[in-house]
């Protein structure tokens, strides 16, 4: 088993200064967390190759630091979600200031079993308050469900404790990757850790 070091994560408090009405440009920690083809690993590689790849499951985690389009530096955990790998995500949750969670907008069967898996770590106390982005891919496919479809399946409207943002993307055009996570490095400035 391979234990990961966090020694080089900084405090929220030097990561986000309150004084300040933006990020600053050091590097903030995101865990991203989705069921298998959901799409995670090509989103996140494609701010860096600017082309869709294609990949076999994570196995393990992919880890990658990306410049949001506001300059700010976010190092973007992609942890795979094989069921020996899932008791491992809790490692992760002390440690970030943003959570993503991508869910395959083409698929309404996969959507309950999300909602079963991401809901009790939303509630886990480690990661009371850390902003959540909720990514719904496959918004360029024939068989895409909408936003509102996908908010109500997870039931996002009953989320009160944390800042949320739902953006539909394409991991296969790239499209709304970017603006998703500016709105996640806009939402992480208001975020502390208690």
């Amino acid at each position: 088993m391979i234990l990961l070091s966090f020694d080089n994560l900084l405090p929220i408090d030097e990561i986000i200064s309150p004084r300040e009405s933006s990020v600053n440009p050091r590097i903030a920690q995101i865990l991203m967390l989705g069921l298998g083809d959901s799409g995670k690993s090509t989103i996140l590689y494609w701010p860096i190759l600017k082309q869709r790849v294609t990949y076999v499951p994570t196995i393990g985690f992919n880890v990658e630091t990306i410049n949001s389009s506001s300059g700010t530096k976010i190092t973007i955990w992609d942890v795979g979600d094989q069921e020996q790998m899932r008791p491992l995500w809790a490692h992760y949750y002390p440690f970030c200031q943003g959570f993503i969670v991508v869910v395959d907008g083409s698929n309404i069967d996969t959507l309950q079993i999300s909602r079963e898996i991401f809901r009790p770590i939303a509630a886990h106390n480690d990661m009371r308050g850390v902003p959540l982005l909720l990514l719904v891919n496959k918004s360029d496919l024939p068989s895409f469900i909408g936003l509102s479809a996908v908010v109500n399946a997870l039931g996002m409207d009953r989320v009160v404790d944390r800042l949320w943002h739902v953006h539909a993307c394409s991991a296969e055009t790239g499209e709304g990757i970017m603006e998703a996570l500016d709105e996640l490095v806009r939402m992480m400035k208001y975020f502390r850790r208690t």
